[in-house]
């Protein structure tokens, strides 16, 4: 019996010559992007944040990721909280130098949106309109510009294993057994404790003492009882809330009001507030340099004039603004739905918003992004967290889930008492880690407040922040070693033994170099087998060179998986796949008049085996350069020439 033979989409069966002309031409590789941040936010948002939570309400799963390019975008979502105090380190990390093309953020909590309700109270008719908003959570939240009451906790003696155990009227609110002799570091994890709960009660540091803020709209917390006990020693008399005020304006969160027309009695305008109080540092200054009191609510909504419940509910249906910010859950209409008698009242608060954050979520939202196009993770746990759980989670998943080679920024210790003292120091931290998936940033910023001319010195996480837009903005090839970061004054300013150390452990840090500024001293990952620049297995301790090979895999994986992944052995070739990927690599190598990923290739091989195919190739990764040595010879002017 004679041989098939598919030829040209047809079947051959008789003897004969046939030809046919394919491109000797490789399909062109696409680039894909290098350097895209994910934020998970796995508490420091809580009070803040847009859109809904891994587990929301009008959106989950990869509906709650939300990506953005710039910074103002950012910050208009998030609207306020740590992250929002990130931002600038992120998109702007330096001078004049980008951050990353992209920043991904999810929430890893559920949340429940805060609800409007419109009540036209008008005898028989009238009726009620119930809306949920959109920004999920607390953040919807209506608060005023009240001044909430402070007390001041003052430690004066902390040993290890000391405890703290903090109560106001019964309510526990901080119960902390101290890992070490630092009272700052008691005081920073008892603000942590605090803030993490859910009493309402919040907290901030001032210098070495422990600022506690009453609960929002609370009648008046000068009554509440402050219970301290445990084995730390406390200075002075038993803390008590002061200062305490009433506010009338929106600072935070949705609110509304009806207001009366002018000119057509009878008829009402719908206003929809939002508050832009931009919240807190952890040392108790305004984000963006304006307290509550300061702040001034946006309008986002005003209705025409109307009369009926109806007339209004029709508006609100088609109404862009208010659908994009907005959903009315229900409504009702009583008798003829006239409002034209209603009572005005004051301000009023949207309430009800609420997250959660559960373990589960955090797992939720790492199956959910398996697939996300991001290099680097910015952890929001550090410093005394950086070891805990959810990092290890997700380190977990860039090692045995995500698709494509990705790296997790962590924040170490944030001054020179936590480099290389204790279990939580930035050496110990980066010792545990020992992997190039991980980098560790050491110390933390010292900013000027222009706005009342103080400082404050902020944790680790502002400087990994500064990192990571920094790195993102690089192209893989390109090594942050020697790059100039946004902060102008460091915690801790390292001296030569302690940069040494901290190179030989992994952990990136700070150096002002004459000339150029505050730099990445060398940028490195916390892999411990580290003398040699590329080990046999295939690793680098430069971020640089691991950087070159997660791109070349991604790159090439999403590259052919569209063009080869569900073809056959007629349609494409051994010869086909070696082509393809020679091109590939030719067009990642670097010229004289083109840096790009790598110097050279070789050996590339293609063998089919069963359904797959197996390819092989060498490279050479285009390194970086991190020292120079210059020896000059001193020549005698009386040689002759």
């Amino acid at each position: 019996m004679a041989t098939k033979v598919n030829f040209k989409g047809r079947k051959v069966i008789e003897p004969g010559v046939y030809a046919q002309i394919k491109s000797g031409i490789p399909a062109k590789p696409n680039d894909f992007s290098f350097g895209d941040l994910a934020i998970i936010d796995t508490g420091s948002g809580k009070g803040f944040g847009g859109g809904s939570g891994i587990n929301g309400v009008f959106a989950n799963g990869l509906n709650s990721v939300y990506s953005f390019n710039d910074s103002d975008d950012f910050k208009n979502f998030v609207k306020g909280g740590l992250l929002y105090d990130l931002a600038d380190y992120i998109f702007n990390p330096a001078n004049n130098m980008p951050g990353p093309e992209t920043v991904h953020i999810i929430r890893a909590a559920q949340t429940i949106p805060s609800t409007i309700f419109l009540d036209f109270n008008n005898g028989t008719d009238g009726g009620s309109i119930t809306i949920k908003c959109k920004n999920e959570g607390s953040v919807g939240n209506g608060i005023t510009d009240e001044t909430l009451g402070k007390a001041v906790i003052r430690f004066d003696n902390v040993s290890v294993g000391n405890t703290v155990e903090l109560k106001i009227d019964g309510l526990l609110i901080a119960d902390y057994t101290c890992v070490g002799s630092s009272i700052i570091e008691a005081v920073v994890a008892v603000a942590e404790l605090i803030n993490n709960g859910n009493t309402g009660y919040t907290a901030g540091i001032e210098g070495q003492n422990l600022l506690v803020f009453s609960k929002l709209n609370s009648v008046d917390p000068s009554t509440e009882v402050f219970t301290l006990t445990g084995t730390v020693t406390f200075n002075g008399d038993a803390p008590s809330f002061v200062g305490w005020k009433n506010g009338t304006t929106l600072s935070k969160g949705y609110g509304w009001q009806f207001k009366e027309s002018a000119e057509n009695v009878g008829f009402y305008t719908l206003e929809i507030l939002e508050g832009n109080f931009a919240g807190l540092t952890v040392n108790g200054k305004s984000i963006n340099g304006l307290t509550k009191q300061q702040t001034k609510p946006s309008l986002l909504i005003r209705s025409p004039e109307f009369n009926n419940v109806d007339v209004l509910l029709n508006w609100l249906r088609n109404d862009f603004d208010f659908n994009s910010l907005f959903n009315i859950s229900d409504y009702l209409i009583n008798g003829n739905g006239d409002v034209s008698g209603l009572t005005l009242s004051t301000l009023m608060l949207a309430s009800g918003g609420s997250e959660i954050y559960d373990p589960a979520d955090l797992d939720r939202v790492l199956e959910d992004i398996r697939e996300l196009d991001n290099t680097f993770f910015l952890s929001d746990k550090f410093g005394v967290d950086a070891k805990g759980i959810v990092n290890s989670k997700i380190l977990n998943h860039i090692k045995n889930t995500a698709e494509f080679d990705k790296f997790l920024i962590i924040g170490g210790g944030s001054d020179e008492t936590k480099f290389d003292t204790g279990a939580d120091s930035s050496i110990e931290i980066a010792k545990f880690y020992d992997t190039t998936s991980v980098i560790i940033c050491h110390d933390g910023e010292t900013r000027h407040n222009q706005f009342d001319c103080s400082k404050e010195k902020l944790p680790s996480i502002y400087y990994a922040a500064n990192v990571a837009g920094r790195l993102g903005g690089l192209e893989p090839q390109e090594s942050g070693t020697y790059k100039t970061v946004k902060i102008k004054e460091f915690n801790h300013p390292l001296g030569l033994k302690q940069r040494e150390k901290a190179l030989i452990h992994g952990v990136v840090h700070n150096r002002n170099v004459p000339g150029i500024g505050n730099v990445i001293n060398q940028a490195v990952n916390t892999i411990q087998n580290n003398t040699r620049l590329i080990n046999p297995d295939g690793t680098s301790f430069e971020i640089s060179i691991m950087r070159i090979g997660a791109q070349l895999n991604k790159e090439l994986i999403l590259n052919m998986r569209p063009l080869f992944v569900g073809s056959n052995w007629g349609k494409t070739s051994p010869a086909d796949v070696k082509a393809f990927v020679e091109g590939y690599l030719l067009s990642k190598t670097s010229t004289n008049a083109s840096d790009n990923l790598i110097l050279s290739f070789k050996n590339v091989t293609v063998r089919l085996i069963e359904d797959y195919y197996d390819i092989k190739y060498g490279f050479v990764p285009n390194g970086p350069i991190n020292k120079l040595f210059v020896t000059g010879f001193m020549l005698d002017a009386n040689l002759s020439a």
